[in-house]
């Protein structure tokens, strides 16, 4: 059964940096070197948008919050929720493997990160009331 949620949370219209945009076309680049020489597209480049997604990720743990990840100026947070919809706290993140989900067991969090040479690490961190 669906109910609403107890609260709205807010998010800010952060803009997409230069470094970011340039990072995230790498592949669309490479490929416009490699097979799109001569091709006639249109629009030729990729319209960038003027911000970020509110959300990156989403994930419910096995006591049924809710995990929102979101964009924040200093780079991420989880907004967490229980299970009636209510913001119970905000959780900055550190700059993790997005192809890893992160999980929650019990009073734990785990996610994976990597370092500068693309080595995965995992991190356990307590979580607490």
């Amino acid at each position: 059964m669906w109910r609403e949620p107890a609260g709205r949370v807010e998010a800010d219209n952060l803009p997409i940096s230069d470094a970011e945009w340039a990072e995230g076309t790498v592949a669309y680049q490479d490929f416009l070197e490699t097979w799109g020489r001569g091709s006639r597209c249109n629009p030729k480049e990729q319209q960038r948008p003027e911000t970020k997604p509110a959300v990156r990720s989403f994930f419910f743990d096995p006591n049924g919050r809710l995990w929102v990840e979101v964009y924040t100026t200093t780079g991420f947070a989880f907004e967490v929720f229980d299970r009636e919809g209510r913001l119970v706290g905000t959780v900055p993140v550190m700059e993790r493997d997005e192809s890893v989900e992160p999980h929650v067991r019990g009073d734990r969090m785990v996610l994976v990160e990597k370092d500068s040479l693309d080595v995965q690490y995992v991190r356990v961190f307590d979580i607490s009331n």
